[in-house]
């Protein structure tokens, strides 16, 4: 069996990227609180399958990173506070994976969501 490193790579990016994404958030991100530990939250979203050259695939691997990007969030969610950290944790995320992966395509539909108001 072949392993296409390539792939892998494209398959780990999201875990690295949501990392840093939550630790960049600072009070907005995402925390499980174990005692005095504080662990970031991460969820893996391969791409390996798209050609991210097309506005196909990159719309693909946005509505992908949207869905990880609320889930890793949601802990953030609270009903009863208007201003729960949900929504910095959620802009932070999805700023910081786009910026990261560095593809125009990305870019720019992440570019035409924000103008959108599209939302977790």
């Amino acid at each position: 069996m072949k392993i296409n490193l390539k792939n892998i790579y494209k398959s780990i990016a999201f875990a690295v990227i949501g990392a840093s994404a939550m630790t960049a958030a600072g009070t907005g991100a995402a925390r499980a609180q174990n005692g005095s530990v504080t662990v970031p939250l991460t969820n893996l979203v391969s791409y390996a399958d798209l050609d991210l050259e097309s506005m196909q695939g990159a719309r693909i691997l946005y509505s992908r990173l949207r869905k990880a990007a609320t889930r890793v969030c949601l802990p953030m969610r609270n009903r009863i506070l208007a201003d729960d950290g949900w929504q910095t944790c959620y802009d932070s995320s999805m700023a910081n994976a786009v910026r990261q992966i560095n593809k125009s395509t990305l870019t720019k539909v992440y570019k035409e969501g924000a103008e959108s108001g599209r939302i977790g």
